[in-house]
């Protein structure tokens, strides 16, 4: 048994007793006789006397405390311009400008760090605060899931994003891990890059056991069965889960459904047409609005349909183009006659088959559409990926004998928005159509073992009611396919199939009879973490399938961002600072809710492990050419006591002498004349020995108000930081100066 008091005190007291050291008297009397004890009184005294005089209640303690908050409010406000201007793809000049703009608010901004450099400074180091979240998130996960894509720039430069998504008790995470140029596009760069992406948020023998997943696009560098991305993680890990982004597949299954049809082409060719007739040429875009304005309908232009492979997109630019048929066939008409492109496309345009066939593609998109946008939903699960394909399936199974009432009207009466049509009907487009679209889905989606053992982790897919057997044939699958991820993830490794079929029914049991009434809207989040310590193993196994994810949206959407960050005129921007913009952009929050406290304390340590001196200016150093400059323009004052002579003069003032240069030995001759004022007659000529003192002599302040200046810190307008090895801690006093003066006077009339 020991006293804190006394051992926290043991060495300011007299003598050091049992009840420091520690003592096995446990008596009620040893104790009550140690309280009365001086060594006790005294630390206690000590104690109460280091409380009520500590620091922050001094005067001085709170002066100082007052200065660093100051400087910690200058420096919030600078994070929040320097995270804005980040989070909103702004140049990093951007930052002076919000700066400026905060002075003339009445903000503190102060005067050191306004400037671009210091700008991406800061955003490193909100950067560095996201980074450490994600490896901690990293870290401490269960299961993790890889998404990668590439793309390229302006530039020609190579890019590599990639995303990693977990879940812990039904909450999925996902999170930007980096975007960086790999060697190359090949398989292997890229497996290279991805593997030293994933070392720097965990060790190379902690990642791989973790990682259950890899999902990326169809090009042959990812899904290669030899030589491919997958082949090599599937070479770190065998149960590693190999998934083709289901939103690619959808466009792919679109395009293979009418890749054949000559409607199809001539659509495209119509719209596309459009887009650059009124993009080109700015007479005709005015002259379509004018007909708007004449019309009294609302302009609407053409937009672009190759510049996306989202099928939105190319929704939006058949909406846009139906909208204003009118207007642009009427536009079109008038320009015939002078631009025979016009005239082309207004031929387009009258065909009854192509207007049919553009109508007809509006409603099937519309439902294409919606599974794409439900598809490219962040968090969304695999079953719940291929639950909405099923019933998009089924809508399209439903509309496949019979085309649009309005696409009936529009073929039977050969007329829309009133202006009629010419050609053939070409009826027959829509079931052939609708019947090879439903084909591509079945052959581009196949329902692998994983798939269907997913369905289990979507309550879309529960029945209504309780069924005995529900889900044990997944269950099976899963625990003979994933038995080693499931460990390495926590699992029980002594746990049975039947052991975890038993945890299994208890779980069905417990959802149906406390959520069965709303069964369909139900969550994870709200099950699983009432039920992971009673049912352990069963809830790995969910946050196992929900880990899987269905696409590799994130990443296109991170290359969205990189071209409006790294535009042409950022085209000399570092990857690094890129990634550290895509970072603050993608994983910190809104720039009303970001807090600078974490990223100001990482700042305000230096890489070095020094902590950083807020507004500190690190001096110039002075070469010996500079020196002798400084000479030449500033005087040097001396008393007449301070430089021997062998005849002292009575009078005491100094006197400026003016001479040449070349009277003076120097490292550096310059014309002009130099003032040195001293004593008369007292300074005799310097000899050569003499001259290493002078050209390592540093500059003296004129005036007590100048030294004053020099020592105190001023702002670091230029980013410097402190750096102490390069720097003398003491600096050369005006005294000091003064001897070295004598010094080499002194062996100057020796040598005389």
């Amino acid at each position: 048994m020991t006293c804190l008091l006394c051992k926290e005190h043991a060495g300011t007291s007299d003598s050091i007793n049992n009840f420091v050291t520690g003592t096995t008297n446990f008596r009620i009397e040893a104790i009550k006789s140690h309280e009365r004890s001086k060594c006790h009184e005294r630390a206690v005294s000590i104690k109460q006397a280091s409380e009520s005089t500590g620091p922050a209640e001094s005067q001085a303690g709170r002066t100082l405390q007052s200065l660093k908050a100051h400087e910690r409010d200058r420096l919030s406000i600078l994070f929040r311009n320097a995270h804005a201007v980040a989070k909103h793809h702004f140049s990093f000049k951007t930052f002076t400008l919000l700066c400026k703009l905060d002075t003339a608010k009445g903000l503190d901004v102060g005067v050191s760090y306004i400037n671009d450099k210091k700008a991406a400074e800061f955003v490193k180091s909100i950067a560095a605060v996201e980074k450490k979240e994600t490896s901690d998130i990293f870290k401490c996960a269960n299961f993790v899931s890889i998404t990668a894509d590439g793309t390229s720039d302006f530039t020609g430069e190579e890019y590599e994003s990639m995303f990693m998504r977990t879940c812990h008790q039904g909450k999925v995470v996902e999170r930007f891990m980096g975007i960086g140029s790999p060697e190359s596009a090949t398989g292997h760069d890229i497996f290279t890059f991805i593997d030293s992406t994933c070392e720097n948020f965990s060790s190379p023998e902690d990642h791989w056991p973790k990682i259950c997943c890899f999902c990326a696009d169809g090009a042959s560098n990812m899904q290669g069965q030899r030589i491919g991305v997958a082949s090599m993680v599937n070479s770190k890990n065998p149960e590693t889960v190999i998934i083709h982004c289901t939103a690619h597949r959808l466009e792919l299954a679109f395009k293979d459904a009418v890749k054949k049809s000559k409607l199809y082409e001539k659509s495209i060719t119509l719209l596309m047409g459009l887009y650059y007739f009124y993009r080109k040429s700015p007479k005709q875009k005015r002259e379509l609005l004018k007909t708007f304005d004449t019309l009294r309908m609302t302009s609407i232009l053409p937009t672009r349909v190759g510049g996306t492979r989202w099928l939105p997109h190319l929704c939006k630019a058949i909406a846009a183009y139906l909208k204003g048929y009118r207007a642009i066939k009427i536009q079109l008409e008038n320009s015939s006659h002078t631009a025979p492109k016009a005239q082309g496309l207004v031929k387009l345009m009258k065909n009854t088959a192509v207007m049919g066939f553009i109508l007809d593609l509006k409603f099937i998109l519309a439902v294409l559409m919606k599974l794409s946008l439900k598809m490219q939903e962040r968090g969304i699960s695999l079953a719940d990926s291929f639950s909405y394909l099923e019933a998009t399936k089924g809508v399209l199974i439903h509309m496949q004998p019979m085309p649009n009432e309005e696409v009936l009207t529009l073929l039977a009466t050969k007329s829309y928005m009133d202006e009629s049509l010419t050609g053939d009907t070409g009826y027959g487009f829509h079931e052939p159509m609708v019947k090879q679209l439903i084909n591509s889905l079945e052959n581009r989606f196949p329902k692998t073992n994983i798939v269907q053992a997913s369905a289990i982790s979507s309550f879309r897919n529960w029945p209504e009611t309780n069924e005995a057997d529900y889900g044990d044939e997944m269950l099976k699958e899963i625990y003979s396919g994933m038995l080693n991820t499931l460990v390495n993830g926590g699992f029980d490794s002594d746990c049975s199939l039947s052991e975890l079929l038993t945890e299994w029914v208890f779980l069905k049991s417990y959802v149906y009879n406390r959520h069965g009434s709303n069964l369909k809207s139900l969550t994870w989040t709200s099950v699983l973490p009432l039920v992971a310590r009673e049912y352990k193993n069963i809830s790995l196994v969910m946050d196992l399938l929900l880990t899987l994810p269905p696409t590799s949206v994130n990443n296109e959407t991170t290359f969205s961002r990189s071209k409006l960050t790294k535009n042409k005129r950022r085209g000399h921007l570092q990857t690094s600072n890129l990634n550290d913009i895509l970072v603050v952009e993608t994983c910190s929050p809104p720039v009303e809710e970001f807090d600078p406290k974490n990223s100001i304390d990482h700042w305000m340590v230096t890489p070095s492990g020094r902590r950083r001196r807020v507004g500190y200016t690190r001096p110039k150093p002075l070469s010996s050419a500079s020196t002798s400059r400084e000479c030449d323009m500033n005087p040097i004052e001396t008393e007449p006591e301070s430089l021997p002579s062998t005849s002292r003069e009575s009078d005491s003032d100094l006197i400026s002498i003016e001479t040449e240069p070349e009277t003076l030995p120097s490292t550096s001759r310059e014309p002009g004349l130099i003032s040195i004022e001293t004593e008369p007659e007292s300074l005799p000529s310097i000899s050569r020995e003499s001259e290493p003192l002078l050209s390592n002599m540093p500059r003296v302040a004129e005036s007590d108000e100048e030294e004053g200046e020099m020592e105190e810190d001023l702002p670091d307008t230029a980013g410097d930081s402190y750096d102490s090895d390069y720097y003398s801690e003491e600096e050369i006093t005006e005294a000091e100066v003064n001897k070295n003066l004598a010094i080499y006077a002194a062996k100057s009339h020796e040598l005389e």
